[in-house]
């Protein structure tokens, strides 16, 4: 989930390369349908990547909640600009498995999204 079209794009050309399926959500809501739609289907998001800062509020942080209610097992990567603030500092405080700075190197986000997913 990231509001920033270009992300959503080469994230998933990276992931689809090496063999992931990806779902690209600019709002929460679509990333709630999605997230929802998928488990119905029996296929579950095996991790998410959340910005924690989206234009209508609602970011990572008041999203994943929500994810848990749904899958308390979900395993939630924090995405974020800003380098020193409590949820990218401590993201396990916040539920997150990981946590990556944007800009972030293309090799670094497939690393801990194969990472996450092999947990």
């Amino acid at each position: 989930m990231d509001d920033e079209a270009s992300i959503l794009t080469v994230s998933k050309i990276i992931l689809e390369r090496d063999g992931f399926e990806v779902v690209g959500c600019e709002d929460a809501e679509s990333m709630l349908a999605e997230f929802c739609a998928a488990r119905a289907e029996g296929r579950p998001f095996r991790a998410v990547l959340l910005d924690l800062n989206l234009p209508d509020g609602r970011g990572g942080v008041e999203v994943l909640p929500e994810l848990k209610a749904i899958d308390p097992g979900v395993r939630a990567i924090a995405a974020s600009g800003s380098t020193h603030c409590d949820e990218m500092d401590d993201f396990s405080k916040f539920g997150f498995v990981g946590a990556l700075t944007k800009p972030f190197r293309m090799d670094q986000f497939a690393a801990e999204i194969h990472r996450i997913c092999s947990q």
